[in-house]
């Protein structure tokens, strides 16, 4: 995909996030529902994301030189993810017999601290500037394996359907994320 398709895409994500991020906190102040504020709280992490990404245009992959961009980045990107996590797995109720469900998240939670703290260590004690796109396969492809189980999981166990509407949602992420990856790690236009 092309560089200008893709600002497009990134400026029309931010759009909707940001109207669906102010729907449901207005929605989360009349209601008063925690499953509400903590979707809101995903989609705020996705729009800061999302306007950092157009205000600083950095390239995980190519940037040469360390910058403030450079460390905010992947906690960022890391955040995000964990946001939704945190809001599905309430969703889910993984307290409630689910032992697959409760080893999925805390897979995935395990992985992003793991995940934080390369980071960290990549900044504090190497020159690197950058992150290859091995190490973006390999990290992202350990995530979709949790998310996947936990996902799985529960579509097993739980039955109503609001759950499962969340569920599939968490699935078509899934496999758009799974999508992405593939993508960015063979540069290749998947879905075009």
């Amino acid at each position: 995909m092309g560089g200008d398709n893709q600002h497009i895409i990134e400026w029309f994500v931010l759009g909707a996030s940001a109207i669906m991020l102010i729907y449901h906190t207005i929605l989360y102040l009349q209601q008063r529902d925690t499953y509400i504020l903590l979707y809101s709280n995903y989609l705020c992490s996705l729009v800061i994301y999302l306007i950092f990404r157009r205000w600083t245009h950095f390239d995980s992959f190519a940037n040469d030189t360390f910058s403030l961009a450079y460390v905010i980045d992947h906690p960022l990107i890391l955040y995000m993810l964990f946001s939704y996590v945190f809001f599905i797995s309430n969703v889910l109720e993984i307290n409630k017999n689910a032992p697959v469900i409760k080893f999925a998240v805390f897979g995935f939670y395990v992985t992003i601290i793991v995940l934080f703290f390369i980071h960290v260590i990549k900044i504090l004690f190497t020159d690197e500037t950058f992150i290859s796109r091995t190490y973006f396969l390999i990290s992202k492809l350990t995530l979709l394996f949790f998310a996947f189980l936990g996902l799985f999981g529960a579509l097993y166990v739980r039955k109503t359907t609001f759950v499962r509407i969340i569920i599939s949602g968490g699935l078509v992420y899934a496999i758009f994320s799974l999508l992405t990856i593939l993508s960015i790690f063979g540069h290749l236009n998947v879905l075009v």
